[in-house]
């Protein structure tokens, strides 16, 4: 006969809150006394890094635990294996959107839009090697790097990381990634597990107009001690803007061959006539304000700043204009 070690189906009962996982025989004992054998951690399909904590004589936790390397004394029963999910997740947010988990909202073209990542990784026993996160946006989406930060903790009251020291940044191809040194992942200090990271982002002329909106998502990847690795994506959040091109086309034979015409002034009013001044923003579109700005005007021609006969204008929400 032999004591046979199971990693059974996932599972979690009230008694046993802990999981085991990936059916099948893991080894065999003869009979007699004999350590029990440690199957070392895992990652289940979620991603979330799993410590094996014991082996127990019933699937549901209701039976004797032993310890790995505990002897084991009865040679004729299944054991199966039982592990402790580490803490680890990513969530992200869009400052100023009232939604329930603040993944949505709407905003003017060239209008600076803070990001927030709520960051959790319980460290392994074995320790990280790496943590890597990476916030991918679309076209019409520009992060701003150098208004990163990151703290330690849940909010920014917590101590701040040095960029250089702590964590490198870089942007390329839409794609923001922060990488933590591997000093600051080998620190003997007591590990918080929680970081909170924020920056800016802005949504140029290129940004998709109307209810499909723009779209940008984080995710972090680990490297535990052990050479087990995985990543987590947040839920993606997206980012809806509202405008109109407005064109003067020359008069012609055939509507498909008119021609955009430089040097037609353009004036924006409201409903009500309240006249609204243009203002320049980035890609050389324009939102329209009741608020004087530098380099605004009531009036736009479109051989100027670049509008070429064509004025791309971004306003937000669906107040009347003329």
């Amino acid at each position: 006969m032999y004591n046979t070690f199971f990693i059974d189906s996932i599972r979690t009962t009230p008694q046993n809150p802990y999981v085991s996982i990936n059916s099948g025989i893991l080894s065999g004992s003869s009979v007699g006394a004999a350590p029990a054998q440690n199957p070392g951690a895992t990652i289940n399909a979620q991603g979330n890094y799993l410590e094996f904590k014991e082996w127990i004589t019933k699937a549901d936790g209701t039976r004797t635990p032993y310890a790995p390397e505990q002897t084991i004394q009865n040679s004729d029963a299944k054991y199966y294996a039982v592990y402790r999910p580490l803490s680890m997740s990513l969530q992200k947010r869009l400052d100023g959107s009232t939604t329930e988990v603040g993944t949505r909202l709407s905003t003017d073209i060239g209008k600076p839009v803070g990001v927030s990542l709520s960051l959790t990784m319980e460290r392994p026993s074995t320790g990280l090697t790496a943590i890597d996160i990476t916030d991918t946006a679309d076209a019409g989406l520009s992060l701003l790097p150098n208004t990163l930060a990151i703290y330690i903790g849940t909010n920014a009251q917590g101590t701040r990381l040095t960029q250089g020291v702590d964590y490198t940044q870089n942007l390329g191809k839409g794609t923001l990634t922060i990488h933590f040194s591997s000093d600051f992942l080998a620190q003997t200090a007591p590990w918080n597990p929680n970081f909170y990271i924020h920056y800016t982002m802005v949504p140029t002329a290129d940004a998709l107009l109307g209810q499909k909106g723009n779209q940008n998502t984080a995710a972090f990847n680990y490297h535990a001690g052990d050479g087990l690795t995985s990543t987590i994506k947040a839920p993606p959040c997206i980012l809806y803007t509202y405008g109109l091109n407005i064109e003067k086309l020359g008069e012609c034979a055939s509507l498909l061959s008119s021609t955009q015409l430089a040097g037609v002034r353009f004036t924006l009013t409201r409903s009500d006539g309240t006249v609204l001044e243009f203002n320049p923003v980035v890609s050389g579109a324009y939102t329209g304000s009741m608020v004087t700005q530098t380099g605004g005007s009531p009036v736009l021609e479109t051989n100027a700043q670049g509008a070429r006969g064509k004025l791309p204008f971004g306003v937000l929400g669906p107040a009347p204009i003329i």
